[in-house]
């Protein structure tokens, strides 16, 4: 049973910068294994992964009904940045797009 997953990248598209740029592509946490810590210790992994990958700053995209997951990732350090629509097989799915600095991060 699939617990939790992260999974990062070079960002293909740069969000308002030139700096190199990683992007949180997925970041799932199982049911059972939700309120136990387990988003923020996979979101800090991705942000490790960020910097080995040698970016300066991670965009991560969430659902706007993500309430859990963008609390998270505020506490982290991240900051709502950009805004998005996209096309799903389920309609239109609104996102937004949180921004984090790594240069200081660690």
């Amino acid at each position: 049973q699939l617990e939790g997953l992260i999974a990062v990248r070079s960002a293909k598209e740069k969000l308002g910068s030139d700096a190199a740029q990683a992007e949180i592509i997925a970041w799932y946490v199982g049911e059972t294994a939700r309120g136990h810590n387990l988003g923020r210790k996979l979101l800090v992994h991705g942000i490790t992964v960020a910097k080995r990958l040698q970016c300066d700053e991670a965009v991560l995209w969430l659902p706007l009904t993500a309430h859990r997951a963008h609390r998270v990732a505020v506490a982290a350090g991240f900051s709502l940045a950009f805004s998005r629509e996209t096309n799903a097989a389920e309609g239109v799915v609104k996102e937004c797009g949180l921004y984090l600095e790594l240069t200081d991060y660690f």
